[in-house]
C-alpha cells in the first residue's frame, strides 16, 4: 500500500515542480524596432506599388521623396522585385531626449525592368526614421528606391 502512494507523490511532485516561469512580454527595445521595421516594409511596399500619397504620409520632408525616384520625368525602369534583410537597428533619443530615433540598416537586392532589359543591384541602406510615429527622415548608403 505504500508503494503506490510513494509512487504517486513522486509523480506529482514531478509535474507540480516543472510549472511554466511567468511569460514576459517583449521589451520596449523589441517594440519599437518592430515599429521600425514595419515602417521600412510599409515604405517598400508603396514604392513597389508606385503609390507616391502613401509615402508621402510616412515621410517628414519633401526631399525624402525626391530621394525615392518618383519626382521628375517619366518612369524609365519599374521595379519588379525588392528584398529587404534587416541587419541592425540603432534605437537612441535625441534632442536632449525628446525624440526617438530608429537607425535601420537594410540589405537589399531589387530588380528592375528596364525597355527589354532587367537589371540586378545590391546595396546596403541606412534608414533614418525619427519621432513617434516613426517618419522616415532621410536613407544614407545605397539607396534601393533609386531607378537604375
Amino acid at each position: 500500500m505504500t508503494k503506490p502512494l510513494l509512487y504517486c507523490s513522486i509523480f506529482i511532485l514531478l509535474f507540480s515542480s516543472c510549472s511554466k516561469d511567468e511569460v514576459k512580454g517583449p521589451s520596449q527595445e523589441a517594440i519599437i524596432a518592430k515599429e521600425a521595421m514595419d515602417l521600412v516594409n510599409s515604405i517598400k511596399e508603396a514604392y513597389m506599388a508606385q503609390d507616391e500619397e502613401k509615402i508621402k504620409q510616412m515621410i517628414s520632408s519633401e526631399q525624402v521623396l525626391k530621394d525615392l525616384s518618383f519626382s521628375g520625368g517619366p518612369v524609365t525602369s519599374s521595379p519588379t522585385s525588392l528584398e529587404f534583410l534587416f541587419r541592425w537597428i540603432d534605437i537612441y533619443n535625441s534632442k536632449g531626449g525628446e525624440v526617438t530615433v530608429a537607425d535601420v540598416y537594410v540589405s537589399w537586392k531589387g530588380l528592375w525592368k528596364k525597355d527589354s532589359k532587367e537589371i540586378e543591384q545590391k546595396g546596403l541602406a541606412l534608414f533614418v526614421l525619427e519621432g513617434r510615429p516613426f517618419k522616415l527622415k532621410k536613407i544614407l548608403r545605397e539607396n534601393p528606391f533609386v531607378r537604375p
